[in-house]
């Protein structure tokens, strides 16, 4: 990863509250439905979102699955125009960023694609055999962060 693309991963993308939009985003992007718009405020909270972003990626890990292989398909092409599911959902992910006012992060248009695949990324590595557990492992870690933080801007 080039230290261009690391300036966009700032603190604020890694915020637990970011990163689960961009979480409902990616899904909402690829037309998996879902109601999910939690932010955890306790532990209970977060077990909830966990389980039910599990289910729900697992239930569409064929339609992640192919997503991602066309989008490795297109990058290893010499044409690098987007087509298809790619295509569609670069420009719903786009276009839900920037009417969903919850995420605390400005990104350029560049910036914005390179998230989107991120997110992809991640949404096939969730829907694996030990998807819950790196979803849990990193919600909890940014859970953690963000309690650490209230408490210590309390002080």
């Amino acid at each position: 990863m080039s230290s261009q693309s690391q300036d966009i991963f700032s603190e604020n993308y890694y915020s637990l509250d970011n990163y689960l939009q961009l979480i409902y985003i990616a899904l909402l992007s690829l037309e998996i439905d879902h109601k999910i718009t939690t932010i955890p405020k306790n532990k209970t909270d977060l077990n909830f979102v966990i389980t039910s972003v599990i289910k729900i990626i697992k239930k569409s890990d064929e339609l992640i699955y192919r997503a991602v292989s066309l989008w490795e398909q297109i990058n290893s092409s010499d044409n690098k125009e987007y087509y298809g599911i790619v295509k569609k959902y670069l420009e719903t992910f786009n276009q839900l960023l920037n009417v969903n006012g919850k995420i605390t992060i400005n990104l350029e248009e560049k910036d914005i694609s390179i998230i989107a695949f991120k997110m992809l990324t991640d949404l096939l590595f969730y829907s694996s055999m030990s998807g819950e557990r790196l979803l849990r492992n990193k919600l909890e870690l940014l859970f953690d962060l963000k309690v650490e933080q209230e408490e210590n801007n309390e002080v």
